[in-house]
């Protein structure tokens, strides 16, 4: 079973990840956060195996997640779902150590395989 955390501000977007991935029989949400701050907070009680996160967040941006998410916890994968389809802006999320990078409209065809690829190693 993956255990996995959603850092979302908007309600109806977590809301359909956490409806489409508790539909898979090895993938459970293990808790959520609307802004990355409280996910800090949040992540060591609930020990997830992979975070999902927004890059559009309200004070702290996913980039700035990833960023001291790899100082902090290092082995934790990171999935970043976005908007924001430019390349340059892909790759400066890869760099800063995000595992993977999902375009918001394409993350209901492909965010369960991801999951499952990533913890497969």
């Amino acid at each position: 079973m993956y255990h996995v955390f959603i850092i979302e501000d908007h309600p109806i977007i977590r809301q359909s990840y956490t409806l489409l991935l508790n539909r898979t029989e090895d993938i459970m949400i293990c808790g959520e956060a609307s802004c990355a701050e409280d996910a800090f907070v949040q992540i060591p009680l609930c020990a997830p195996d992979i975070i999902l996160v927004d890059f559009s967040l309200p004070g702290m941006n996913g980039l700035e997640f990833v960023q001291r998410l790899q100082k902090e916890r290092p082995e934790l994968p990171t999935v970043v779902i976005s908007g924001h389809q430019e390349e340059v802006f892909i790759a400066s999320i890869l760099a800063a150590g995000a595992t993977h990078y999902i375009v918001k409209e394409k993350a209901a065809q492909f965010l369960v395989d991801t999951i499952r690829q990533i913890m497969a190693g």
